[in-house]
């Protein structure tokens, strides 16, 4: 019986051995010189599904997306990595860096037709930092002045709460004129300004969150909403009164969801799917190293941070010598083996694409020694020899519904069974992950990322390790950490505009979660981005991801492409319809 199984797992590997080495299919048609045009629909998947459309709340990789489409921001950046203007026409900060005054673009129209006015950036400010909004990180913006009055309330004599009407720092000035007053310097506050949860929505809207509006959002971006069915796709049609009137050249994008990337390969090879980022590592080995695919490649920046939360308010993991002992535990070197050259071991929260990123600076490590002195400190010391002793009972992964996580999170289920700790994993879909681990006491432990938001160390350490992103539900510190120093090294961080002071806070920084271990922090990723020769204009970047707002389609030798392929078909299944 062992036999027959081993044999069956040689042949397997015999068989991926050979699948590796198989070449990849060819580019579908050829890159002719092509103007810039308008027309045609943009197709492409996604493995994940998507929750929530409303700008207000949503903070995750899956909406991200679709939000850059929907929604603009008084500023934003461009493909450098620049900060610009973007629906404001221009803007100017005090000496101080206490006002910034914008003057908004005029003859923007939201989807609905209405123009865009002071008053409307003013009103979904407000709405995003209501307090009865679950907007996940509402810190970001806490230094506008009057927020503390506004979204959290004074508390009276009586015990009641009372609330501000009206966010105070955010003055109208004009009919295209405002300005916003911080109670202190925010060297992050242009930056997060460019986060979708600014961004201008329609009056639809109302001027507090409703669970259903994003279900039918409504911006100034150069794409709105035609067809969400969820799991299934998103389609979003050109916003004719879009702003710059020469874009969008798309008549349209069509997003399918919940596809695997398996079948987005085929899909992608069949001609069904214009582009493709989401692939098994064995087709990306084989699309990198085609030299067939070079031009029609690009390689996306390391945005990303990814690795394991456990949640420091629940048992195990409120003692620091468990999580420590987890940190040390884990080989994350063996992890990123099964991907390679697509994941690099990383042992910092701020990833090398990020300005702030220390590469001297010595993080966590893999030590089982080291792990295993961890847990006798904590008491309940291990003997590796005879299995016994190590914590009571089992801890609980919970991870996403993607072939990797599963992979990964069985790895480090056998590292930590080597100190003692005894782990069983749940996956679940994406929303239900979210929904999982963003509220208070509802994940012991489980798989951790984050992407880049704005170019800045703050991206990565406010909305995930700071006691003030925390909240009941919809928080993004999945591990609930609390750490006194490491919230002032923040707020002082936000305030400093010296470059060399702030780089040493955040290095502090870097050594807290380091020593505390909130995170066991793994690896980054970086995706291979297809499209095929006949889209334009598509460009990675180092903020930006997918971001289709300015190709455009050869659509004759698209449609030379499918007509040929429909040739040939036709031509294979003719003989039978003759019988």
């Amino acid at each position: 019986m062992t036999r027959r199984i081993l044999a069956l797992v040689a042949l397997a590997g015999v068989a991926s051995a050979c699948n590796a080495t198989r070449s990849a299919a060819p580019p579908l048609g050829e890159r002719r010189d092509f103007e810039p045009k308008r027309g045609g629909t943009f197709r492409a998947a996604m493995t994940a599904d998507v929750r929530n459309l409303d700008a207000a709340v949503s903070f995750d990789g899956a909406s991200h997306v679709f939000l850059q489409f929907l929604y603009d921001t008084l500023v934003s950046y461009d493909r450098d990595g620049n900060l610009v203007p973007d629906l404001a026409e221009r803007y100017e900060v005090s000496p101080d860096g206490l006002r910034y005054s914008f003057t908004l673009r005029q003859n923007v129209r939201f989807h609905d037709g209405e123009e865009l006015t002071a008053h409307d950036v003013k009103r979904s400010l407000e709405r995003m930092l209501h307090h009865d909004t679950p907007c996940p990180v509402p810190s970001f913006y806490g230094r506008i002045r009057g927020y503390e009055a506004f979204h959290d309330g004074i508390k009276g004599e009586d015990g009641k709460v009372t609330y501000a009407d009206e966010l105070e720092g955010v003055v109208v000035e004009g009919r295209y004129a405002l300005s916003i007053e911080l109670k202190e310097p925010d060297a992050t506050f242009l930056p997060v300004m460019t986060l979708a949860f600014s961004a201008p929505v329609c009056k639809s809207a109302g001027s507090t969150y409703t669970r259903d509006w994003g279900n039918h959002p409504c911006g100034t971006g150069p794409f709105e909403l035609e067809v969400w069915d969820p799991g299934r796709e998103i389609r979003l049609r050109r916003h004719d009164g879009y702003f710059r009137p020469e874009l969008p050249y798309l008549d349209a994008i069509n997003w399918q969801l919940l596809m695997p990337p398996l079948t987005q390969r085929f899909k992608f090879e069949n001609g069904e799917l214009d582009y493709m980022r989401e692939m098994r590592h064995s087709d990306l080995v084989r699309y990198a190293n085609d030299p067939k695919w070079k031009p029609f490649a690009q390689w996306s920046y390391s945005k990303s941070i990814l690795g394991i939360f456990m949640n420091t308010q629940m048992p195990p993991f409120d003692n620091v010598e468990v999580r420590r002992a987890v940190a040390a535990a884990i080989d994350w070197e063996e992890i990123t083996k099964l991907r390679e050259g697509q994941l690099v071991r990383a042992t910092q929260m701020v990833p090398p694409a990020v300005p702030g990123h220390d590469p001297s600076f010595e993080g966590q490590r893999f030590d089982p020694e080291k792990a295993l002195q961890h847990m006798k400190n904590a008491g309940y010391p291990f003997d590796p020899k005879t299995g016994k002793g190590g914590l009571p009972g089992v801890v609980r992964y919970i991870g996403n519904a993607d072939g990797f996580d599963t992979q990964a999170a069985q790895i480090i289920q056998q590292r930590l069974a080597k100190i003692g700790i005894r782990m069983t994993i749940k996956i679940v879909s994406w929303p239900t992950f979210l929904a999982t681990t963003s509220r208070r006491g509802g994940a012991q432990m489980g798989y951790a990322g984050w992407s880049l938001d704005y170019p800045d160390p703050s991206s990565f350490f406010d909305p995930t390790l700071s006691s003030e992103a925390i909240q009941e539900e919809e928080t993004q510190n999945a591990a609930f950490f609390v750490n006194d120093e490491l919230d002032e090294l923040l707020r002082k961080a936000r305030r400093e505009l010296d470059k060399e002071a702030r780089a040493a806070m955040y290095r502090r920084a870097e050594e807290i979660v380091r020593d505390e271990a909130p995170w066991a922090i793994g690896y980054g990723a970086r995706n291979l981005e297809l499209t095929q020769p006949y889209v334009h204009g598509y460009e990675v970047d180092r903020t930006h991801i997918s971001d289709v707002r300015r190709v455009w389609l050869d659509q004759e030798e698209r449609a030379r492409v499918t007509q040929r392929r429909a040739g040939g078909v036709e031509a294979m299944i003719r003989p039978w319809g003759r019988r």
